[in-house]
């Protein structure tokens, strides 16, 4: 079995997932989280303090799930290099 046939796609997976963790991190930064606790003062807030903390909830569990997908392909990208640092050394002439 030739193992430096797997190489380069473990390099592709190891990109790939590199990409995606950055990309679902941003999304996840960017994610608009209602602040109208700083913006209004309590006594001003429009809304129940209920609607308030549910839109506020819903946000912030949109983050977390961008971050936990974004952890995962980390995992996996930092795995893919794992394997990559304990297969042999491959020649690209053929030797």
């Amino acid at each position: 079995m030739n193992q430096c046939l797997y190489i380069f796609p473990l390099q592709i997976i190891s990109a790939l997932a590199a990409f995606l963790a950055a990309a679902f991190w941003l999304m996840a930064s960017l994610k608009e989280v209602p602040d109208e606790f700083s913006q209004q003062k309590m006594g001003e807030l429009k809304g129940d303090i209920l609607s308030v903390l549910s839109k506020q909830s819903k946000a912030l569990s949109v983050q977390g799930k961008l971050n936990a997908r974004a952890a995962a392909c980390a995992g996996l990208a930092a795995l893919a290099q794992i394997v990559l640092a304990f297969m042999p050394a491959c020649s690209s002439w053929g030797g």
